[in-house]
Parts: C-alpha cells; sequence; structure tokens
C-alpha cells in the first residue's frame, strides 16, 4: 500500500512517520514523505524543512517539498492548511519522486485546537 506522509517536523508528524517506518514491512506499506514550508518563521523555517528532508533521505524514502509565502491576516492558519492540503493533493496525484506510481493513502499528524478536524490517517 502507498501511503503519503505529511511531515511538518513536529512530533506528531514525526511519530506518525516512525511508526509507519516500524509497520511498513508488516503491512507492506510503501511511504513518500512531503512537506509543506509556509515559511512563517523564515529562516527556521527553511531549517526545519531540511531536518524533514535528512530524516527522509536517512530512512531512505522519497521525499517532496512544497512551499509558500506567508499568508498575513486574520485568516492566516485557514490559507496555510488551504495551501498545505492542495499541496498533499497534488503530490498524492503526480506520485512525487517517481518510485512511487500512485497514493492510495495518505496520514497526516496535528496537535492542538483544530486537531479533530485536521488529523487523519486514512487506511
Amino acid at each position: 500500500m502507498l501511503v503519503l506522509v505529511a511531515v511538518s517536523g513536529g512530533p506528531d508528524s514525526v511519530a506518525l512517520l516512525r511508526g509507519l517506518l516500524e509497520r511498513r514491512e508488516q503491512f507492506e506499506l510503501q511511504l513518500h514523505v512531503a512537506h509543506f514550508n509556509h515559511r512563517f518563521r523564515g529562516l527556521e523555517s527553511d531549517r526545519e524543512a531540511e531536518w524533514v528532508a535528512q530524516l527522509a533521505r536517512a530512512s531512505e524514502l522519497p521525499f517532496t517539498l512544497g512551499q509558500s509565502e506567508s499568508a498575513e491576516g486574520a485568516v492566516r492558519e485557514e490559507s496555510a492548511r488551504h495551501a498545505r492540503y492542495d499541496f498533499l493533493r497534488r503530490v498524492a496525484a503526480e506520485s512525487g519522486a517517481g518510485v512511487c506510481t500512485s497514493f492510495n493513502k495518505s496520514a497526516t499528524g496535528s496537535q492542538g485546537p483544530s486537531s479533530a478536524a485536521a488529523t487523519a490517517l486514512e487506511i
């Protein structure tokens, strides 16, 4: 089963990736890591994106990076979520690094007030 794993670099998504890595043979999973850099925190966001890329490389997983300019105003979180999910849908549709021909599952991890809506594991 092909699974696109959205990894923000935070503890929830990293734990999700590590859990999937531990179980990939048991469930015959092929994983692809995707990270969307919103660039809200400038250089710190860029460092986080590079850290996620290194995590994917160390795990010998394909990796796709998306990025945008930071959103402003009261709709910042909503705009960021839409941009991130649009990116993830595109990566899934385009199959990223060419190793995977299609993704039939995706996994994301989130924390905070929106976690009930934003955390999904479609297996």
